[in-house]
């Protein structure tokens, strides 16, 4: 089951991934990203425990990792902090920042 877990959490932040650029392809602003990707996470985690024997609370933490990993949480937490991530645009660079 363990496997499964990862796979499926593994799975999960690919499809957050694609979405947000798709989105973003669309116009969702920067900043919103990161809190997406949790949500996002969230929904998928939810929607893995309705249909598997895998408890909500496992799910839901598993979606919140999946969608943090997704984001690039520890990168989205510390550009701000960094003044060579900035472009002469403002806009972050990062993992789905481009």
């Amino acid at each position: 089951m363990e496997t499964g877990l990862v796979l499926g959490g593994a799975s999960l932040a690919v499809v957050i991934i694609v979405v947000i650029q798709a989105l973003k392809k669309l116009g969702l602003q920067i900043k919103f990203v990161p809190v997406l990707a949790l949500i996002l996470g969230v929904i998928g985690g939810v929607l893995a425990a309705l249909t598997s024997d895998v408890t909500m609370v496992v799910g839901i933490v598993g979606g919140l990792l999946a969608g943090a990993s997704a984001s690039g949480l520890y990168d989205n937490i510390s550009v701000p902090f960094r003044k060579e991530s900035i472009s002469t645009q403002g806009e972050f660079r990062g993992d789905l920042h481009s």
